[in-house]
């Protein structure tokens, strides 16, 4: 988003921006434009004060650059925050959707890594609370979920580590409660047929397949012994 100037610009106006908090109207007027065209840059009250932009305030062609710079960052920044009230992302992501919405990489990453910096991405820590929503939420089992994070771009070091802060005991109590619902939706002439299916769909979930195999039994068993049957026989 930077441009090369010839000559010189000049701060003409600076407002306070009525949609945005913190945010100033900066009119720069370029000596070479035609007709002394203007340009005008949304930029925060910070880089305001930092760069000393008041009427008048002149500007050579690095500084003119460098303000171009910024003011794409700190748009990027402002989009970042909006995109993050919606829905958590990762850093991978969040690189995406600026990408999508247009801006530099030069000005995408500059808003990475201060949206690092204040904590506002933070890849581990997102994934943690994505595999425990995953398995204890969603009755997912720990394969589906790795493949899931590991999608969204989180590391796979971050992704084990997320894993790792759920309990086999955890796991094992998704299954089941997953088996359990739905075990009466499965369609079957026998009782193999119906614990093969079910089977499938806990392995389809990502459960492990001994845990799959431990929860289609006890589902099966608990709906046998309600009946007043004992233990469904295979056949």
């Amino acid at each position: 988003m930077a441009e090369s100037v010839a000559g010189g610009w000049t701060v003409a106006t600076l407002q306070p921006d009525e949609k945005i908090p913190d945010v100033y109207r900066v009119t720069v007027t370029g000596e070479t434009e035609p007709n002394g065209e203007a340009r005008v840059l949304s930029l925060h009250e910070d880089t305001v004060v930092a760069w000393r932009l008041v009427p008048g305030r002149r500007l050579n062609d690095a500084e003119w650059r460098e303000l171009l710079a910024a003011e794409a960052a700190e748009g990027a920044y402002r989009t970042a925050l909006a995109l993050i009230a919606v829905r958590p992302r990762t850093r991978k992501e969040m690189e995406r959707a600026l990408r999508r919405k247009g801006y530099a990489p030069e000005a995408a990453e500059a808003c990475l890594e201060r949206l690092v910096r204040g904590g506002l991405l933070d890849d581990a820590a997102l994934a943690g609370r994505l595999a425990a929503y995953r398995v204890t939420g969603q009755r997912k089992g720990r394969l589906l979920v790795r493949q899931e994070l590991l999608e969204r771009g989180v590391g796979r070091e971050d992704a084990e580590a997320a894993l790792a802060g759920v309990s086999e005991e955890e796991e094992r109590e998704a299954a089941l409660a997953f088996a359990r619902k739905r075990l009466p939706q499965v369609r079957a002439k026998s009782a193999l047929e119906r614990r093969h299916k079910l089977l499938a769909m806990l392995l389809r979930r990502g459960f492990p397949k001994s845990l799959a195999r431990e929860a289609v039994h006890a589902a099966m068993t608990e709906v046998s012994q309600t009946a007043g049957g004992g233990e469904e026989p295979d056949r």
